[in-house]
Protein backbone atom coordinates (compact mmCIF):
# COMPACT_ATOMS: atom_id res chain seq x y z
CA UNK A 1 0.00 0.00 0.00
CA UNK A 2 2.76 2.32 0.64
CA UNK A 3 4.93 1.56 -2.55
CA UNK A 4 1.45 2.00 -4.19
CA UNK A 5 0.92 5.28 -2.62
CA UNK A 6 4.27 7.03 -3.76
CA UNK A 7 3.81 5.68 -7.37
CA UNK A 8 0.06 7.26 -7.26
CA UNK A 9 1.94 10.74 -5.97
CA UNK A 10 4.20 10.23 -8.71
CA UNK A 11 2.26 9.36 -11.57
CA UNK A 12 -0.04 12.70 -10.13
CA UNK A 13 2.62 14.99 -10.28
CA UNK A 14 3.63 13.79 -13.74
CA UNK A 15 0.54 13.97 -15.19
CA UNK A 16 -0.67 17.49 -13.93
CA UNK A 17 3.03 18.34 -15.49
CA UNK A 18 1.77 16.73 -18.59
CA UNK A 19 -1.78 18.47 -18.40
CA UNK A 20 -0.97 21.70 -18.15
CA UNK A 21 1.86 21.73 -20.48
CA UNK A 22 -0.29 20.41 -23.14
CA UNK A 23 -3.37 22.75 -22.04
CA UNK A 24 -1.03 25.68 -22.33
CA UNK A 25 1.22 24.35 -25.89
CA UNK A 26 -1.68 21.84 -27.53
CA UNK A 27 -5.28 22.67 -26.42
CA UNK A 28 -6.60 20.33 -28.87
CA UNK A 29 -4.53 17.67 -28.47
CA UNK A 30 -5.46 17.64 -24.99
CA UNK A 31 -8.75 17.11 -26.21
CA UNK A 32 -8.50 14.27 -28.42
CA UNK A 33 -6.11 12.82 -25.21
CA UNK A 34 -8.74 12.97 -22.76
CA UNK A 35 -10.98 11.72 -25.10
CA UNK A 36 -9.34 8.71 -26.12
CA UNK A 37 -8.31 8.17 -21.87
CA UNK A 38 -12.07 8.14 -21.47
CA UNK A 39 -12.69 5.45 -23.82
CA UNK A 40 -9.68 3.54 -22.29
CA UNK A 41 -11.67 3.75 -19.20
CA UNK A 42 -14.30 2.66 -20.68
CA UNK A 43 -13.57 -0.49 -22.21
CA UNK A 44 -12.21 -2.03 -19.19
CA UNK A 45 -14.73 -1.08 -17.44
CA UNK A 46 -15.46 -4.82 -16.03
CA UNK A 47 -11.81 -4.65 -14.93
CA UNK A 48 -10.86 -8.06 -16.73
CA UNK A 49 -7.63 -9.20 -15.03
CA UNK A 50 -5.55 -9.71 -18.02
CA UNK A 51 -5.79 -7.66 -20.96
CA UNK A 52 -5.37 -8.53 -24.33
CA UNK A 53 -6.36 -6.89 -27.60
CA UNK A 54 -9.59 -9.56 -28.40
CA UNK A 55 -10.74 -9.00 -24.03
CA UNK A 56 -10.79 -5.30 -24.87
CA UNK A 57 -12.73 -5.52 -27.51
CA UNK A 58 -15.04 -7.98 -25.28
CA UNK A 59 -15.18 -5.53 -22.52
CA UNK A 60 -16.10 -2.55 -24.66
CA UNK A 61 -18.64 -4.92 -26.18
CA UNK A 62 -19.92 -5.38 -22.95
CA UNK A 63 -19.94 -1.90 -21.83
CA UNK A 64 -22.90 -0.59 -20.89
CA UNK A 65 -22.35 3.02 -21.03
CA UNK A 66 -24.68 5.04 -22.49
CA UNK A 67 -24.32 8.86 -23.40
CA UNK A 68 -27.36 9.86 -23.79
CA UNK A 69 -29.49 7.00 -22.45
CA UNK A 70 -30.01 5.65 -26.11
CA UNK A 71 -27.90 3.17 -26.73
CA UNK A 72 -25.06 1.55 -25.19
CA UNK A 73 -21.44 2.38 -26.50
CA UNK A 74 -20.72 -1.25 -27.64
CA UNK A 75 -24.11 -1.60 -29.41
CA UNK A 76 -23.54 1.38 -31.61
CA UNK A 77 -20.08 0.39 -32.27
CA UNK A 78 -20.04 -3.49 -32.56
CA UNK A 79 -23.73 -4.03 -32.71
CA UNK A 80 -23.61 -6.01 -30.31
CA UNK A 81 -25.88 -5.51 -27.11
CA UNK A 82 -25.21 -5.54 -23.46
CA UNK A 83 -24.51 -8.80 -21.25
CA UNK A 84 -27.85 -8.48 -19.32
CA UNK A 85 -29.92 -9.09 -22.75
CA UNK A 86 -31.99 -11.70 -23.21
CA UNK A 87 -33.21 -13.96 -26.12
CA UNK A 88 -36.17 -15.78 -26.99
CA UNK A 89 -37.32 -17.76 -29.59
CA UNK A 90 -41.15 -16.82 -30.71
CA UNK A 91 -43.00 -16.98 -33.85
CA UNK A 92 -42.05 -13.75 -35.02
CA UNK A 93 -38.10 -15.00 -34.64
CA UNK A 94 -38.91 -17.82 -36.53
CA UNK A 95 -40.75 -15.62 -39.67
CA UNK A 96 -37.50 -13.70 -39.44
CA UNK A 97 -35.54 -16.53 -40.23
CA UNK A 98 -37.33 -17.59 -42.96
CA UNK A 99 -37.43 -14.60 -44.24
CA UNK A 100 -33.41 -14.74 -44.66
CA UNK A 101 -33.79 -17.68 -46.04
CA UNK A 102 -32.25 -19.98 -43.28
CA UNK A 103 -33.03 -23.81 -44.16
CA UNK A 104 -36.09 -25.62 -42.59
CA UNK A 105 -33.48 -28.47 -41.28
CA UNK A 106 -32.47 -25.41 -39.20
CA UNK A 107 -35.76 -23.61 -38.20
CA UNK A 108 -38.32 -26.74 -37.65
CA UNK A 109 -35.96 -27.97 -34.05
CA UNK A 110 -35.69 -24.08 -33.44
CA UNK A 111 -39.32 -24.13 -33.12
CA UNK A 112 -38.75 -26.36 -30.16
CA UNK A 113 -37.18 -24.26 -28.44
CA UNK A 114 -40.36 -21.76 -28.61
CA UNK A 115 -41.15 -22.70 -24.86
CA UNK A 116 -37.85 -22.58 -23.22
CA UNK A 117 -38.22 -19.11 -21.13
CA UNK A 118 -35.54 -15.92 -21.90
CA UNK A 119 -32.82 -16.61 -21.27
CA UNK A 120 -28.66 -14.63 -21.22
CA UNK A 121 -26.79 -15.49 -24.65
CA UNK A 122 -24.33 -17.84 -23.39
CA UNK A 123 -27.06 -20.46 -22.49
CA UNK A 124 -29.55 -19.44 -25.05
CA UNK A 125 -26.25 -20.34 -27.88
CA UNK A 126 -25.72 -23.30 -25.68
CA UNK A 127 -29.85 -24.55 -26.28
CA UNK A 128 -29.40 -23.57 -29.66
CA UNK A 129 -26.24 -26.06 -30.40
CA UNK A 130 -27.79 -28.61 -28.54
CA UNK A 131 -30.92 -28.48 -30.53
CA UNK A 132 -29.49 -27.87 -34.54
CA UNK A 133 -25.41 -28.43 -34.04
CA UNK A 134 -22.50 -26.14 -33.41
CA UNK A 135 -21.98 -25.52 -37.31
CA UNK A 136 -25.43 -24.67 -37.77
CA UNK A 137 -25.34 -22.47 -35.06
CA UNK A 138 -22.19 -21.00 -35.80
CA UNK A 139 -23.14 -20.24 -39.28
CA UNK A 140 -26.58 -18.48 -38.27
CA UNK A 141 -25.46 -16.73 -34.99
CA UNK A 142 -25.93 -13.21 -35.76
CA UNK A 143 -29.26 -14.16 -37.28
CA UNK A 144 -30.10 -15.96 -34.29
CA UNK A 145 -28.98 -13.20 -32.05
CA UNK A 146 -30.54 -10.83 -33.79
CA UNK A 147 -34.35 -11.59 -34.42
CA UNK A 148 -34.30 -13.45 -30.70
CA UNK A 149 -33.39 -10.53 -28.65
CA UNK A 150 -36.38 -9.38 -26.62
CA UNK A 151 -35.58 -5.38 -26.91
CA UNK A 152 -35.58 -3.07 -24.52
CA UNK A 153 -35.76 -5.00 -21.31
CA UNK A 154 -36.69 -2.72 -18.52
CA UNK A 155 -34.16 -3.28 -15.66
CA UNK A 156 -32.40 -0.45 -13.24
CA UNK A 157 -28.84 0.08 -13.26
CA UNK A 158 -27.06 1.73 -10.94
CA UNK A 159 -24.07 1.92 -13.32
CA UNK A 160 -25.87 3.58 -15.82
CA UNK A 161 -26.85 6.48 -13.76
CA UNK A 162 -23.09 6.81 -12.59
CA UNK A 163 -21.77 6.40 -16.19
CA UNK A 164 -24.18 9.24 -17.44
CA UNK A 165 -23.03 11.61 -14.74
CA UNK A 166 -19.45 10.70 -15.60
CA UNK A 167 -20.46 11.36 -19.16
CA UNK A 168 -22.13 14.86 -18.44
CA UNK A 169 -18.99 15.85 -15.84
CA UNK A 170 -16.71 14.90 -18.49
CA UNK A 171 -18.46 17.27 -21.30
CA UNK A 172 -18.61 19.43 -19.21
CA UNK A 173 -15.03 20.14 -17.92
CA UNK A 174 -14.36 19.97 -22.06
CA UNK A 175 -16.59 23.05 -22.39
CA UNK A 176 -15.05 24.98 -19.55
CA UNK A 177 -11.63 24.02 -21.12
CA UNK A 178 -12.83 25.55 -24.02
CA UNK A 179 -13.95 28.65 -22.48
CA UNK A 180 -11.19 29.12 -20.96
CA UNK A 181 -8.76 28.81 -23.72
CA UNK A 182 -10.72 29.86 -26.78
CA UNK A 183 -13.79 32.23 -25.63
CA UNK A 184 -12.96 34.33 -22.29
CA UNK A 185 -10.91 36.90 -24.33
CA UNK A 186 -13.28 37.31 -27.05
CA UNK A 187 -15.17 40.64 -28.03
CA UNK A 188 -17.95 39.54 -26.67
CA UNK A 189 -16.49 39.51 -23.30
CA UNK A 190 -16.49 36.69 -20.11
CA UNK A 191 -19.64 35.45 -19.44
Amino acid sequence: AVAGSIYAVRLASISRRIFYDLLDRKPFLLLITLIGLGQFVAAVMPFTVSISVSSLAESVKEANIVPFTYLPIGTLVFGYPNEKTEYQISDAALDSLRAREVPEEVLSPLAGLKDLESCRRSRFLNEVKRVIGGRARDKYRKLLLRFSELKEQAYFSFSKMFENLLYWMAAGYLLMICYRIYWRHKAYGPL
